[in-house]
């Protein structure tokens, strides 16, 4: 199981604030949901919910923060693409990790100033064993930051 959590947070270090410079974000308190689907997994990984204060100064640096995706300690992560059309936002990484590798290909929509959605596919090998993994997310803006 430890090698399926380190696989996964290839998604996750991109679903920090996923936005781009220009985008219509309007900044203050996100709420951002995960679920993610693992087929044949023998354990479910329960959706996580959190909360996260986006300022008007992260939002100017919003393809900074795309590029640069914050990995865990030990993890590293290479942007290989990444495009911003219109509303939508698509990027292609690959991350390792103690001998796991984990590529991401994702797109994220932005539906308003005050919500985005977007789903990434994700495919990890560890342990010899080669993982497909979906991640949901969503996000809205549920208040100023605190």
């Amino acid at each position: 199981m430890k090698a399926r959590i380190a696989v996964l947070s290839a998604g996750l270090a991109v679903m920090g604030p996923v936005f781009a410079a220009g985008m219509n974000i309007k900044p203050g308190l996100w709420e951002i949901q995960h679920k993610m689907d693992m087929p044949g997994a023998s354990m479910a990984v329960p959706p996580m919910t959190r909360q996260q204060c986006i300022t008007a100064k992260d939002i100017a640096k919003g393809d900074e923060q795309l590029t640069h995706p914050q990995p865990r300690p030990g993890e590293k992560c290479e942007m290989k693409d990444h495009s911003h059309t219109g509303d939508t936002y698509t990027l292609k990484m690959t991350c390792t990790d103690n001998g796991s590798t984990s590529t991401v290909d994702g797109k994220v929509m932005f539906d308003s100033a005050t919500a985005y959605h977007g789903e990434f596919h994700i495919v990890g090998t560890a342990q010899g064993r080669t993982m497909h993994m979906t991640e949901h997310v969503s996000a809205r803006r549920v208040g100023d930051c605190k």
